[in-house]
């Protein structure tokens, strides 16, 4: 199974989500502050975006408390789900779009995610974890990011795991960001 591991030679601060009340580490990499772990929020009433758009592993909700969900974009956008497959460039409020994000955070965009791989020269070397993944045993965690490799829910209704996929507020074209 997924384990946390957040490496003992990184200072680490605390974010706790007021909407639901997890509790997350945070990470300063070069100038910006990210959440060091994958986000859990799944409060679909609250947030009827989520509806439909968002899975646990195996379709475990214990496994959200774990891996974080996975999430589609328009539902990481805290957008309808019409927005699958429709340009939303008009809806991103820039720079910063907060999604189901909690208060005071945004979805990154690619300017973020440039800079986080500029600080490291080389984005494999941020060691998220290796592929194939599950646990963070002999895994070098450089960054601080400890975000597990929990894989994509795939339009075929499976789970692939043993990587990472990041979702950002940029949009690449009409059904992809």
């Amino acid at each position: 199974h997924w384990v946390n591991h957040f490496p003992k030679d990184k200072t680490y601060g605390t974010l706790i989500d007021e909407r639901d009340g997890n509790e997350y580490k945070t990470v300063v990499i070069g100038n910006r502050m990210w959440m060091a772990e994958n986000l859990r929020f799944a409060d679909s009433a609250a947030y009827t975006n989520l509806k439909g758009q968002m899975w646990c592993y195996n379709y475990n909700v214990k496994m959200c408390s774990l891996g974080g969900a996975y999430y589609t974009w328009p539902a990481v956008m805290n957008f309808h789900r019409q927005w699958n497959d429709t340009s939303a460039t008009e809806l991103i409020k820039t720079p910063y779009h907060q999604g189901i994000c909690p208060n005071g955070w945004h979805v990154p965009a690619l300017d973020d995610f440039e800079l986080l791989r500029m600080e490291y020269k080389d984005g494999r070397k941020l060691k998220i974890a290796g592929e194939n993944t599950r646990t963070w045993e002999d895994v070098t965690n450089i960054s601080g990011l400890s975000i597990l490799p929990v894989g994509a829910y795939n339009l075929l209704g499976r789970f692939e795991v043993g990587f990472s996929n990041f979702w950002l507020s940029s949009e690449y074209g009409k059904t992809s960001a």
